[in-house]
């Protein structure tokens, strides 16, 4: 019987060295400084999120319309495309792609699962080779990014739900995941082999009184 496996790789802090959220949205402002009047509404929203009065769904989008709202569709193409040259030479992990690289060889199905924005994680994925890309919708009105999110926020228990509705569509794979947050140990424990990559210590503890594997990659 032919192998059939599944491998889903998280995004940040596991394929790339640090978050890309933080350098795509700090990269964009930086070329146009006028944009940081409009964010100065963020450090009250920033303030909220750390003390538990608003989501990480409603954080991100907040970030996302004071950012890059308003903006239109070739200027966002245009940044994506250049911020991707610069990330993929960069920002990757070498271990990671070396990863990613023997799945593919194994001819495994290669799934890309990230709570990051469609803005650009599409198209790095697609860069990357990956057969799926699973990640937070954001909404655009016309040809203007609107940053409103248009589906939940891939993080935690949304990626449980991901899963399962690969495992329906796939019922006879086998299922691989990495992934580095301690919000992922839920994702790393439904699959059949779940890898904790650079791991925080608590995240590694924890890991220890599951079946979660752990890895130190090039982060």
């Amino acid at each position: 019987m032919s192998r059939i496996a599944i491998a889903i790789f998280d995004l940040d802090g596991t394929l790339v060295r640090g978050d890309t959220f933080v350098k795509y949205i700090a990269g964009f402002i930086m070329r146009r400084p006028i944009r940081l009047l409009r964010c100065l509404v963020l450090v009250g929203v920033i303030f909220r999120f750390l003390r538990g009065q608003v989501t990480a769904a409603q954080t991100k989008e907040q970030i996302l319309i004071a950012a890059l709202g308003g903006s239109d569709r070739t200027e966002i193409r245009r940044y994506t495309d250049e911020f991707l040259i610069r990330l993929i030479p960069e920002g990757m992990s070498k271990r990671g792609l070396e990863v990613l690289e023997r799945h593919r060889k194994l001819g495994d199905t290669l799934v890309l699962l990230s709570a990051s924005p469609d803005v650009y994680v599409v198209e790095l994925g697609r860069r990357l080779g990956f057969h799926e890309v699973i990640c937070t919708k954001v909404q655009w009105n016309g040809e203007r990014f609107s940053g409103e999110l248009c589906g939940p926020n891939i993080k935690g228990e949304e990626k449980v739900q991901c899963f399962l509705r690969i495992k329906r569509r796939f019922a006879e794979a086998i299922v691989v995941a990495y992934a580095d947050h301690m919000s992922d140990l839920p994702l790393l424990r439904a699959v059949d082999s779940g890898v904790l990559v650079n791991g925080s210590k608590k995240a590694k503890r924890m890991a220890l009184e599951y079946p979660i594997g752990t890895q130190d990659w090039d982060c």
